[in-house]
């Protein structure tokens, strides 16, 4: 084999290991900051599902507290109606 020959080809795979090591760099940059981004986004996510369950254990206590009120505000409305009838 020609030496010009076989020194193109050894630039060739030098210049294509270059390359590859390059691509391999930045996807591993890439595949850390995804990961770093999925982290925030997870921490993000549990702090709104626990406001979320505050927020239903609030409404479900309003909601018992209206329904309180309206079988009340019922009873007294029968009470009154059969004090009318005697």
């Amino acid at each position: 084999m020609d030496h010009s020959v076989l020194g193109m080809l050894v630039a060739a795979i030098t210049a294509m290991a270059s390359v590859v090591t390059f691509l391999y760099r930045q996807i591993m940059a890439a595949q850390t900051e995804m990961k770093t981004r999925l982290d925030n986004c997870s921490a993000h996510h549990e702090e709104a599902n626990k406001q979320i369950l505050a927020l239903s254990v609030e409404m479900a206590e309003i909601k018992g507290k209206q329904t309180g009120i309206k079988e009340f505000g019922d009873l007294v409305l029968a009470t009154v109606k059969e004090g009318h009838k005697t």
